[in-house]
This record gives C-alpha cells, sequence and structure tokens, in this order.
C-alpha cells in the first residue's frame, strides 16, 4: 500500500505523539507528522499531502486556522478542528472563521475511525488515478489503429455522422471531416427493399441487423459505388451510437493487396518486418550488380533502456514512430526500411560506391542529432549508433549479413553518435584460425576495394640508366593500415596473391597511362 501521512498542527509535539501512539497501537499504519507554524505546514503539504490534517492547539500567531485551510484547500486536504467539546464558545468562534470537521479529542474512536475512512478513500482514490492513466493510455492506442485502419469505419447516431476515420473519408473522396457535418446517412445510402429510416430508428433500441446490408453509395460528388454495410453497438465520447464499417463491393482485389501489406509491414512504422526485409535483401544478393555496392544499415537509439524507464508505453510508441518517420525523410525512395526488433531499424541501401555509404550514415547522424522530439510536455533530442555491413563474398545470405550489421553497432554504441563499418577481425597468422581470418579480410578488402598501392621513385645515384619505380600494396585496417608483409604470404599460399594483382595492375597502368 502506498505510505500514508497524517499532520497535527500543535503547538508541541505532543498530541502529534500521542495520536501516533493511538493509531499505532489499533493497527492503523499512517505516518503522523507534526507541524507548529503555517511554513511547516506549507513544506508538509508539498513534500507529500496527508490524508488530513489535525488542528489542535497551535500558536493563533504561527498557525491561523483560516491560512492552514487555505492551504489545506490547494491541495484537497481535509482540516479537523481536534479538540475537547468543553469550551463550545471558542469552537464556535473557530468554525465561524472556518468551515471544518471537528473531531472530539475525548473519542479516540472518533478519529480511529476518520482516519481508517480517509485510508481508504487515498487508497482508492489513488488507485482510480492508475486505472483511469491505463484506460486514457488503450484509448490512445485504440484511437491510433482506429484512425489507421484501412477498413472505412464511421460512428453515427441518429442518422448522422459523428466520427469517420482516413479510410472512410477516403472512400467517400472527401479531405476534411467537417464536410460530413449535416449530411445524414439517408441522403447518400439507398438499399432495394430495406426502410433506412426504419432500421436507423432500430439502432436506438439495440436493433441492428445480422447480416451485412447492401447499399448504393452516393459521394458528395455525386459518384456512386456499391457497398456492404456492418453495423454493431458502440460508445464515442461516452455517449451510446452505433459503428458503420462500410466494405466496397470492389474491394477484394485492394484486399488482397492490403493484407499482403500487413503481413509485411511494421504496423506502428510503416516500414517492412524482419521477415519482408530478409526476403528483399536475400533477392538483393542474388541480383547483385558490379555496378552499384550495396549494404545493411542497422541504426539503435543510444541510451534506449534510460528512455524505458522514464516513459510510459505508448509515449515509447510514439517515440518509435517519430525516429521511424524522420529516418525515411533522408533516405532514397529505392532504400528499404525495416524495423528488426523493438529498438532498431535496418535500411537496405545500393550507392555507387563505399563512400556513398558512408555518407548515407553519416547523413542519419546528423538527422538523429539534430532533430527535437516533443511527447506531452516534454522535449529532448536523441543520438544513434550504426553498423554498416556491406554485402559481399564474405555474406552468404541475409541473416550473416544483418549480423555483420548488428555486430558493427555494437562497436559504434560504446561511444554512441558514430557508425562503424563492419570488417572481419585480423589475427597474426599463427594457426589455422588465423590464417581463415586473414583469408575472410583478404577476399573482404577484394570486394569493398580496401586495397591501395603507393609508388615510390628509385632514383640512380650515377644519374644513368631508365628511370624505375616500386610499388606497395596496402589492405586498409580498422586502426591503422597493414604492409604487404602482413597479408601476402597467406594470400599467396591461399591462391589469392593474383586476385589482388588483378585488382592493383590496372590502376597502375593507368596512373603510368596519365
Amino acid at each position: 500500500m502506498h505510505s500514508v501521512n497524517l499532520l497535527v498542527t500543535d503547538r508541541s509535539p505532543e498530541t502529534a505523539e500521542h495520536v501516533n501512539s493511538l493509531l499505532r497501537n489499533s493497527g492503523i499504519k499512517i505516518h503522523v507528522l507534526f507541524a507548529k507554524s503555517s511554513i511547516e505546514v506549507k513544506r508538509a503539504l508539498d513534500a507529500d499531502p496527508p490524508v488530513l490534517i489535525l488542528y489542535a492547539k497551535p500558536e493563533e500567531a504561527d498557525a491561523p486556522l483560516t491560512e492552514v485551510a487555505e492551504l489545506a484547500a490547494a491541495f484537497s486536504v481535509p482540516v479537523a478542528l481536534y479538540r475537547g467539546m468543553d469550551q463550545p464558545k471558542k469552537l464556535a468562534s473557530l468554525l465561524s472563521e472556518t468551515a471544518c470537521f471537528v473531531i472530539n479529542a475525548e473519542r479516540e474512536d472518533l478519529l480511529t475511525d476518520a482516519v481508517m475512512r480517509l485510508i481508504t478513500t487515498s487508497e482508492n482514490e489513488r488507485q482510480q488515478a492508475s486505472q483511469r492513466q491505463t484506460l486514457d493510455e488503450l484509448e490512445h492506442r485504440y484511437n491510433l489503429l482506429l484512425e489507421s485502419a484501412r477498413d472505412a469505419i464511421a460512428y453515427v447516431h441518429e442518422g448522422l455522422h459523428v466520427y469517420a476515420n482516413r479510410a472512410y473519408l477516403e472512400t467517400l473522396k472527401i479531405t476534411d471531416d467537417s464536410e460530413l457535418a449535416g449530411i445524414s446517412l439517408l441522403e447518400i445510402l439507398k438499399s432495394e427493399g430495406t426502410d433506412l429510416k426504419k432500421l436507423l430508428k432500430g439502432f436506438g433500441k439495440g436493433s441492428f441487423p445480422s447480416e451485412p446490408l447492401e447499399v448504393q453509395v452516393t459521394r458528395p460528388d455525386g459518384s456512386e459505388f456499391e457497398a456492404r454495410l456492418l453495423f454493431s453497438p458502440a460508445r464515442f465520447d461516452g455517449e451510446d451510437c452505433t459503428q458503420m464499417m462500410l466494405q466496397r463491393k470492389d474491394a477484394a482485389n485492394e484486399l488482397a493487396a492490403e493484407l499482403e501489406r500487413m503481413r509485411s509491414t511494421d504496423h506502428l512504422t510503416q516500414f517492412h518486418n524482419r521477415q519482408a526485409f530478409a526476403d528483399a535483401l536475400e533477392n538483393t544478393m542474388e541480383e547483385q550488380s558490379p555496378d552499384y555496392v550495396a549494404a545493411v544499415l542497422y541504426i539503435e537509439p543510444d541510451g534506449y533502456e534510460d528512455l524505458q524507464d522514464e516513459l510510459d508505453v505508448a509515449s515509447m510508441d510514439l517515440l518509435v514512430s517519430d525516429l521511424a518517420a524522420l529516418t525515411r525523410l533522408n533516405l532514397d525512395n529505392d532504400d528499404l526500411p525495416a524495423r528488426l526488433n523493438e529498438r532498431g531499424f535496418a535500411i537496405l541501401a545500393r550507392r555507387p560506391d563505399s563512400a556513398s555509404l558512408e555518407a548515407l550514415a553519416d547523413k542519419l547522424l546528423t538527422a538523429w542529432r539534430g532533430h527535437i522530439i516533443e511527447i506531452g510536455d516534454r522535449a529532448f533530442s536523441i543520438s544513434c549508433s550504426i553498423g554498416l555491413g556491406k554485402l559481399g563474398r564474405l555474406a552468404t545470405n541475409a541473416p550473416e549479413v544483418i549480423a555483420q550489421a548488428r555486430k558493427a553497432q555494437a562497436e559504434a554504441a560504446e561511444n554512441g553518435d558514430r557508425f562503424v563499418v563492419y570488417r572481419p577481425q585480423l589475427t597474426a597468422v599463427a594457426s589455422i584460425e588465423g590464417e581463415q581470418d586473414w583469408i575472410e579480410r583478404i577476399k573482404f578488402a577484394l570486394a569493398n576495394q580496401d586495397f591501395y598501392s603507393v609508388q615510390q621513385t628509385i632514383v640512380d645515384l650515377d644519374g644513368e640508366g631508365d628511370q624505375m619505380v616500386e610499388n606497395t600494396t596496402f589492405l586498409r585496417g580498422e586502426d591503422n593500415d597493414h604492409g604487404p608483409s602482413e597479408f601476402l604470404d597467406a594470400a599467396a599460399r591461399n591462391d589469392l596473391a593474383g586476385n589482388i594483382d588483378r585488382y592493383i595492375i590496372p590502376g597502375l597502368l593507368k596512373t603510368f597511362a596519365d
């Protein structure tokens, strides 16, 4: 149970101690506080409002009853005079100044009964507040679902519209719901063999048709279409009404397309879901072309766990939806975004070269960093960490590419607000495992243009003979680059040296030709 306080105002703490002992002995768990002045009363109210203020016999100059009552009223806390009945004139004088309760100090049972009732009331109010918050969150979610639903739904009362979702407005080719105001269902609906006026009157008596009603619908612009209507009882803004779902007869194909969209789409972000993204990624890997470089960018907000502790479920949904919209705004039309899990987005992107993919990651970092999120009365910004896993010979399937991007993101998240490109870890060639690490890294470098060469002119000190140039090939690493002495032996042992030459030599020839 939530901790409960009772405040005693008196010139000394003796009354508070007596009340505390009395309530404890009666089995009532309550924290009794003492206040000598109005200032102390205000301080106690600000800290944690009590269920009751007992006004005993404080110095009137320090804690006037009228002042204490005004302070208590601001926090909706009741005040009770706590004294004997031996001074009726004094009691009447106090009550003439301020209306409040009176508890006979000579009747201990009156105090215990009053405190128990107030504790019960306080606990009920706290539970009601919690239930009201839960109900508000449920209503918020329901309204979001209703507004984003593809089913055309309207609430009607006495033949008039009181609410219509976006799909209903689109079906009637209406841009603003205010255009529905004053339009009766009798004006837009026609039905063979059904008295619509009688049908609408029956809704108020709880009489609803058990089967869909076949109707001809006339839009405000004069165009018509055939539809089925399904009716059911509902409530809107606390009032009884009727829910009407409108289904176009020609909507079978649209429904099939919508079902497919729902099957492959995350409902909150409207991004692809994990399975649909993996399928699209597999197709891209099969159709990969040398004309572009493709990669998966995996994004997670920094400090997500802290936000989960601070925000309720509805606010977290708004946060994810807002970040998804921000991410989509910074993508090309051909990019494919997805929501892989509760906190992570993935993007399948294709660009002319690796530098363009890294530029996309940097663009997303900047966009997230500078975006202000407003939820309720809170406004804040949040950064992200991005892992970039490129499609190539080192990844044989979609789960592997996604895993590489997530591994790179985990590394980026160590410091936050940055991106990391996945590269296989390199180890010294002292074992079979180390040799395999170099093989994978060399293959990755060939696929991702991580080899480069440096030319140095060899000068003949005698000034005679032809000019000679020494060429040295390097492999880009995460922290520093690797010279040929580190990787060339492993490449030669595994028939990869020729691949490196075929990658480097065309560039050398072009350099010499220029």
